[in-house]
């Protein structure tokens, strides 16, 4: 049964992208009941209450649009990994202890046969923006000021965003 939990907040961690996400996914199986993980870096703006609207149970694996390009998520646009999927990926002591772990996800999902999808929704880059009129979950690579931005476009909706450098500054 699909009861389209996800859970994506866990305050006491501090996983470093470097390391595998299956010790991030075995930590989340044994303190969270959730049908599926949403995994993302630190400098993506994802809006959380449209997280929701991805998931599908059609799948095990839902990634940006890397998953048709090379086989795997960017891990900074975010993915989502079923929780059936997480427990077998856990359960695999091969996997390299280091390295881009949104890769060594996406490959060892592909090697257990897992149903691969990518959403447009997420964004592993600023590409595409989340803002109130549209239905955009994240997007990627934002420093401060973008997060700032993006910020302003989901309370404010679309405007238009300009870089200028003023002549004295």
């Amino acid at each position: 049964f699909f009861k389209q939990k996800t859970a994506y907040e866990i305050k006491e961690c501090d996983w470093s992208s470097d390391v595998c996400s299956s010790d991030l996914f075995s930590y989340t199986l044994r303190h969270y009941d959730a049908d599926w993980l949403f995994k993302c870096d630190d400098d993506t703006y994802v809006v959380l209450d449209r997280l929701s609207s991805i998931p599908s149970s059609r799948y095990d694996l839902i990634g940006d649009e890397s998953v048709d390009t090379r086989g795997a998520p960017s891990g900074g646009a975010g993915y989502f990994v079923s929780t059936a999927l997480a427990a077998r990926i856990c359960s695999d002591r091969t996997l390299p202890a280091i390295g881009a772990e949104d890769l060594v996800i996406g490959r060892a999902a592909a090697a257990k046969g897992a149903r691969l999808a990518s959403s447009t929704l997420l964004c592993k880059g600023r590409a595409r923006l989340p803002s109130s009129v549209n239905a955009q979950v994240s997007c990627h690579w934002c420093n401060p000021l973008a997060l700032g931005v993006v910020h302003d476009l989901m309370i404010h909706g679309e405007g238009r965003v300009i870089r200028a450098v003023h002549r004295v500054w």
